[in-house]
């Protein structure tokens, strides 16, 4: 089960074991899990292995399959380390059903941080958190550059843990959605690009518990 202490979650999209590693010694106490997408996964060998050794793993594959393949995916990741998966819940009630009965921590997308969400996934929100939530999912994935998508939902679903992505360089403030109730923000490229990764953790986490402060 994910624990939350800082607000902070890696998002590691990062394609050299090297670095990764680097960056995991360097804000490994700061950070209270990491993400890991297609690039690490596709990119670094046993990388679920690698990071789950010294904190917990989001894998961040947006699983959208049948669900006897939803669930034989996550055995699999389960099997190596991973300890929550996100997945999407427009393939149906009886694929998301899959992922949460293998004993993940499930996040459901519910919106993304893209423009082009906005066509399909955004005017099917709340019908898509509907049912992700009388399924047992343990949250949602919602977007920093959509305030309004998370207070609806925060003040509809104030039991299940929020993670929200798009902070800093497209434009989300770990402020404002803070503000909002959000658990956790999910930081990628304003940590992994920066000259000092460390510092910009801890500004995060300062800007995350400034807000928490004000709601």
């Amino acid at each position: 089960m994910l624990r939350i202490e800082n607000g902070l979650i890696l998002s590691a999209d990062i394609n050299n074991r090297e670095k990764l590693l680097q960056i995991l010694n360097e804000i490994g106490d700061l950070i209270d899990g990491v993400k890991l997408g297609y690039i690490p996964l596709l990119s670094i060998r046993d990388c679920i292995e690698v990071v789950s050794e010294k904190t917990y793993v989001l894998a961040d594959i947006k699983i959208a399959d049948i669900p006897a393949t939803n669930e034989r995916v996550c055995k699999i990741l389960k099997e190596r380390g991973c300890k929550g998966i996100t997945a999407h819940p427009f393939v149906g009630e009886d694929s998301l059903k899959a992922c949460v009965n293998a004993g993940l921590d499930v996040f459901s997308v519910v919106d993304m941080t893209h423009s082009g969400a906005e066509r399909f996934l955004t005017p099917v929100r709340d019908k898509l958190a509907s049912l992700s939530a009388s399924l047992g999912v343990r949250g949602f994935i919602v977007p920093a550059t959509r305030t309004e998508t998370v207070r609806i939902l925060r003040e509809k679903y104030p039991e299940l843990i929020f993670l929200s992505p798009g902070i800093g360089v497209q434009g989300g403030s770990a402020y404002e959605v803070a503000k909002l109730g959000v658990d956790a923000v999910i930081v990628g490229r304003s940590i992994i690009n920066s000259k000092n990764p460390r510092k910009i953790a801890e500004d995060v986490i300062d800007d995350f518990r400034e807000g928490k402060s004000n709601i």
